[in-house]
């Protein structure tokens, strides 16, 4: 089966021990109930976490959930509302300005990114108070500063000030060229909508460009699929996220479609997905992640190309994150967090003062290995074994020396000097992999 994932943990439709899926180790997903982290009875073992959670310099990744939507699409199984009055968005930024305030004391940005939901929707004025709030107080070596945009809300005097207040990355959700998918998909852009928000966000001065695309969707063939992908190529993005479809619960999809459908299209999209690597490859994108293309030339084995999403990059490989807004994860200090997923209760919460987190758990250094070693071998280049054991403090050969067996006797994987990494093969089996980490 090809592999479908996010860069980014949904642990309460997610433990990271239960069958990773797309939207696995995103900061926006939700977590229902738990103990907050000064309960937790394994605090004593965060000392013994990976080199990450020892850094006295407090260096993390901070995610930003915007959770608003013009209407709902009907595959979207993140936390997004799309029926406001304008009083909850002003609210609802106050509220993120008052969470920040309580995070940032702790905080070194290495890099930003506002997801959703679509970020896009809010107005000038929002993003005037965002730029002071991560002003006032986070350190200014942010590297990397991403906002998700859908092409349907895109306008130049967003972007030109996005720009002004130091966004140099924009991932604009374009998901097809073809009409008829993008109907399917409920999306609010026509395909010649999505080429011209492209050429705008050009025209606004952004040299650093991702699209994201969808293949695996209902009705769409492989001849459909490589005309969007030439159409991409053609625009020349920097940057090209290619996801399979997932059929998730609580989606319309599901109502529609049920959970069937992922396997009744397997062989298509393992087919679609061979399409890409090969297309893409051919055009100068770099596959460094199972759906994650990039330009740029790698210097030496083990580096990402030079247009790689830093931030989710940094997720892979188990630096820390801080996530804002509704649903939003957190791992800091061998502690992972989500906050409650409900825009009134988060706003609520956060106007007596609190924190607004929802659940919260301590993770046994062992356990936090394994994650960080099922994630890092999403990426092409796998782990190059020092720098697990630097990372981690375990050996990765010796602590999972049967699954590393199992995955080399597969063709799986290959262990190649000092890395052990993924073969093309194994990288479409991406979850099944982490599973063997994970049990």
């Amino acid at each position: 089966m090809c592999s479908e994932f996010n860069p980014i943990v949904e642990t309460g439709k997610d433990n990271p021990t239960k069958k990773l899926r797309r939207e696995n180790f995103n900061p926006r997903s939700p977590l229902g109930g738990g103990k907050e982290p000064s309960d937790c009875p394994l605090a004593e073992n965060r000392a013994l976490g990976p080199r990450s959670a020892r850094d006295s310099s407090h260096t993390a990744a901070l995610y930003v959930h915007i959770p608003f939507c013009v209407r709902k699409c009907p595959y979207c199984a993140f936390y997004s509302i799309d029926s406001y009055e304008q009083d909850l968005l002003d609210r609802f930024i106050e509220a993120l300005g008052r969470e920040l305030e309580l995070v940032r004391p702790r905080l070194s940005l290495r890099t930003v990114y506002f997801g959703g939901g679509t970020p896009s929707l809010l107005q000038l004025h929002h993003w005037e108070r965002i730029a002071k709030l991560l002003g006032e107080g986070f350190s200014t070596s942010v590297q990397e500063w991403t906002v998700e945009c859908n092409p349907g809300t895109l306008s130049e005097q967003l972007l030109v000030q996005l720009r002004a207040i130091g966004v140099n990355r924009i991932s604009l959700g374009i998901q097809s060229t073809d009409d008829k998918i993008l109907q399917c998909l409920g999306r609010i852009h026509s395909a010649a909508e999505a080429v011209k928000s492209y050429d705008l966000v050009r025209r606004c001065g952004f040299e650093n460009v991702s699209v994201d695309l969808i293949y695996g969707v209902p009705g769409q063939t492989l001849e459909v699929w490589a005309d969007t992908l030439k159409t991409v190529v053609s625009l020349g993005p920097e940057h090209v996220s290619a996801y399979e479809l997932t059929i998730e619960e609580d989606t319309q999809f599901f109502e529609m479609y049920g959970l069937r459908y992922s396997d009744e299209q397997e062989e298509l999209t393992c087919r679609m997905y061979e399409l890409a690597v090969d297309f893409l490859g051919q055009h100068g994108y770099v596959q460094y992640e199972v759906s994650n293309y990039a330009r740029g030339e790698l210097n030496h084995i083990g580096m990402v190309p030079r247009y790689a999403c830093m931030h989710n990059v940094g997720y892979w490989k188990g630096h820390w994150y801080v996530g804002v807004g509704p649903s939003a994860a957190s791992y800091v200090d061998g502690i992972r967090s989500v906050n409650v997923q409900d825009v009134y209760s988060y706003c609520e919460i956060l106007e007596l003062g609190v924190r607004p987190i929802g659940y919260a758990e301590c993770l046994p250094p062992l356990f936090q290995a394994a994650e960080i070693a099922a994630f890092g071998l999403r990426m092409t280049s796998g782990w190059d074994l020092d720098e697990f054991r630097e990372i981690t403090g375990f050996d990765l050969v010796k602590v999972w020396n049967e699954e590393i067996n199992q995955l080399l006797s597969l063709g799986w994987a290959e262990l190649r000097g000092s890395r052990f990494y993924l073969t093309s093969v194994g990288l479409r089996f991406a979850d099944q992999v982490a599973e063997m980490f994970l049990r």
